[in-house]
């Protein structure tokens, strides 16, 4: 779904010795991946699973360098009303904001996760303005914190979310800061990983 390039900076941080001994080399990892410092699972409820995604670094409709920085979430002929979304790990509500892009209409949303000495940050454009979050509030891992927004260009059967994950930067973590977008794969719990790993390879879209 995404991809990350890794090995270039990984050998960057190479030294080497010339000693009697053999050679030795020391790499630093691009980026942390360890999953006990950081675990995810998907968005929504289990029992009510998307059809389809947008996936991270799409480029046909986002021309930044970076192309889409979040997943977006599709819910087709979703006759029983908005999806429910959860918090895709435990945090504590750092803003709740109405969203410009739906003409201030629905709700965007940014949980910062505090794993040791790193603050990572999950956050959700397209919730329903009814949305219970508050900033400063805590959320724990699988609790739901609103429902999708009814997009009136798509009608009342289709539901969309968009998602992102990574690094607050040191400066702090809002919606106008650099935020360091991470690749998801490698942090989602493996039922979740699987699911999301099913549906791209049924999905038929464009991207």
């Amino acid at each position: 779904l995404c991809i990350v390039q890794e090995i270039l900076a990984a050998y960057a941080g190479i030294t080497t010795t010339s000693t009697i001994d053999p050679p030795t080399t020391t790499a630093k990892p691009a980026q942390d991946n360890t999953h006990s410092t950081m675990s995810l699972v998907v968005p929504y409820l289990p029992s009510d699973p998307i059809n389809d995604l947008v996936p991270m670094g799409e480029k046909i409709h986002h021309n930044n360098p970076d192309g889409h920085v979040g997943s977006d979430f599709q819910w087709w002929d979703h006759s029983g009303g908005p999806p429910k979304i959860l918090a895709s790990a435990t945090g504590t509500v750092l803003s709740v904001e109405l969203d410009p892009y739906s003409a201030n209409t629905s709700l965007i949303a940014i949980v910062v996760h505090q794993v040791r000495d790193k603050r990572y940050y999950t956050l959700y454009e397209g919730l329903r303005t009814d949305s219970p979050l508050q900033a400063g509030g805590l959320v724990k891992q699988g609790e739901t914190i609103g429902e999708v927004w009814d997009n009136p260009v798509t009608g009342d059967d289709v539901y969309m979310i968009h998602w992102e994950f990574g690094l607050c930067p040191s400066s702090g973590c809002g919606p106008s800061a650099p935020l360091e977008r991470l690749c998801p794969m490698s942090y989602f719990e493996e039922e979740s990983r699987l699911v999301l790993e099913d549906v791209w390879s049924r999905s038929t879209n464009q991207y």
